[in-house]
């Protein structure tokens, strides 16, 4: 259940207590107390003004925060509930109604927890002071990708075994594949100095010959990736899920602005520096809306972070309060899952590359050693 939602009257987020204070102007009545206090007017008005920030229905029901009678504290914060109709099966929040739940691809510009994410929110402050974009242009990114979302879909069936399979397989008798090989007999393997770790990986290489044929020729480099690939099989095993493969010009688009931003502009090459050249979310977030409001133009939307970023006018930091969106979250990671599903690869059986690499050179040291 979102803690902020998007109201189409004033074309920006809002928390529930800043609805209901615009709700007190705007039918110039005291804000109410408790959430069965409110007036059936202002909640007939919000069902059609509220919108969820990530599928866009409407039909939402406002639940104010809890406060302690003892401490006086807030114990629960404010939320939006979309009841009726209730969310789309794609969105989100359909699947997690948890109170202040957000979805992986969501990104708090309003956040300030770190120097990467103060440059951040005060980069899209400006931007909005200076109206190079506005909260509804990230809320219509946002429809945006949720369209290409229920367009482009990806049926989950990879055994989650496989990724880090392959990984073993790779890492473990790839330097072997292309060697010569030499049969072995009694006067070899007799030979000082001896390695039969390198022989029991040339026989573990001829064994998947092609599958690591198939590696080297779809460049499968898991590496990383692997363990983040097999989550996301045993996650979402046997559903349909968004194919970010659709917005594979996009993802390229954005990274390239995102790693040029990242290396040229001043405060976030300070803030940047622990990352060791990895795009952060936030930095790929606002790359990526910069595009958006230029039509994807690379060099367009350079020149407008550069416009954005040399302003020197004040502005206010309550614009930055609003979720922004990175359609790329886990792209590398889904890409793969995809590109292993594609390539019919599978798991042989139950014994890792590693085992089965320490019981082929058991096998050969019994077999010349008896």
């Amino acid at each position: 259940m979102p803690l902020t939602a998007y109201s189409r009257t004033e074309e920006r987020e809002v928390d529930v207590n800043q609805v209901l204070n615009l709700l007190s102007l705007r039918y110039g009545t005291q804000y109410p107390v408790k959430s069965n206090e409110i007036p059936e007017k202002w909640r007939t008005f919000l069902r059609t003004d509220i919108e969820c920030p990530c599928c866009f229905v409407t039909g939402v029901d406002v639940v104010q925060e809890s406060i302690s009678k003892t401490s006086q504290k807030v114990v629960r914060q404010g939320y939006f509930r979309f009841s009726s109709p209730g969310h789309k099966p794609e969105c989100d929040f359909a699947k997690n109604d948890s109170l202040g739940f957000i979805p992986e691809n969501l990104v708090a510009f309003g956040t300030e927890r770190s120097n990467l994410t103060r440059v951040i929110r005060e980069l899209v402050c400006k931007g909005i002071q200076n109206r190079a974009f506005s909260q509804k242009s990230i809320r219509d990114m946002r429809e945006w990708f949720f369209q290409k979302k229920v367009t482009a879909l990806l049926y989950v069936d990879l055994d989650p075994h496989l990724p880090n399979w392959l990984k073993n397989l790779h890492y473990t008798a790839l330097p072997a594949v292309n060697s010569v090989s030499i049969p072995l007999s009694a006067k070899i393997v007799a030979m000082p100095g001896f390695d039969w770790k390198y022989a029991a990986k040339r026989v573990l290489a001829t064994r998947h010959k092609s599958t690591l044929e198939t590696i080297q020729n779809k460049r499968l480099w898991l590496h990383e990736l692997s363990t983040r690939v097999e989550s996301l099989a045993k996650r979402y095993s046997g559903e349909n899920v968004f194919d970010p493969t659709a917005l594979k010009a996009e993802y390229i688009q954005s990274i390239s602005l995102a790693k040029f931003i990242s290396a040229n502009y001043g405060p976030l090459v300070s803030a940047n520096k622990k990352r060791n050249g990895e795009v952060a979310s936030c930095v790929l977030a606002l790359s990526a809306l910069l595009l958006f409001v230029k039509d994807w133009d690379l060099a367009k939307a350079a020149d407008l972070f550069a416009s954005i970023s040399s302003s020197s006018e004040s502005f206010d930091p309550d614009l930055g309060n609003v979720m922004g969106l990175n359609p790329f979250h886990d792209f590398k990671a889904w890409e793969m899952l995809k590109i292993l599903q594609e390539s019919g690869l599978t798991v042989p059986d139950e014994l890792s590359p590693i085992d089965e690499l320490s019981q082929i050179e058991s096998d050969l040291r019994e077999q010349f050693q008896t």
